[in-house]
Parts: C-alpha cells; sequence; structure tokens
C-alpha cells in the first residue's frame, strides 16, 4: 500500500471533515498552501504509520475467522465442496444484506 497516497487521502478527509463540523465552507486541501498541506500530512502521518498494520492485522484476521466459520459451517451440515466454495465466494462478495 501507498503510504504517501494513503496519507494524501486521510489528510483530505481530515480536512473536509474539520472544516464541515466547524461550519466552515473552505476549498479542498489541494488548494491550500503548500505548508498548510505539509502541517496537516505531518499530524496525520503518524496515526497513519501506527494503526495501518493494527488495522490489517485485524482486517486479515476477521476476513479468515469468517472463512474458518463458513468451512466448518459447511462441512458440519454436510455440504459438497462445490456449496462450499459458493458459500465461501458468498462471504467475501460486496454485496451487503
Amino acid at each position: 500500500m501507498d503510504l504517501t497516497a494513503l496519507t494524501d487521502e486521510v489528510a483530505n478527509k481530515v480536512w473536509e471533515t474539520m472544516n464541515a463540523n466547524a461550519g466552515i465552507e473552505v476549498a479542498p486541501l489541494e488548494e491550500q498552501d503548500d505548508m498548510v498541506k505539509f502541517s496537516l500530512k505531518s499530524q496525520v502521518l503518524p496515526f497513519i504509520t501506527v494503526i495501518k498494520p493494527v488495522v490489517e492485522k485485524k482486517a486479515e484476521q476477521t476476513i479468515k475467522d469468517r472463512l474458518i466459520r463458513t468451512i466448518n459451517e459447511a462441512h458440519e451440515a454436510g455440504h459438497d465442496d462445490s456449496f462450499t466454495i459458493m458459500a465461501i465466494m458468498a462471504e467475501l462478495s460486496d454485496d451487503e444484506e
């Protein structure tokens, strides 16, 4: 993952949220002075370098747990391999119910 792009994206979101919550309408972060952009990005970067690995590990473990649960449920119900694969694909699907 590109930490620079992630830092830019998070800084932009923080900028939008900060100003929206304050009821202020200002230009987007990319239109601000370079020092304003640098200041905000330098404040965001430490959170990204600390939080990103934690979130990635948690997300990975959550996905593994969901897949293991799906496989075990299909096995306990006596389903065949193709059903199990379809259940896994449904679990990984972006569709929210």
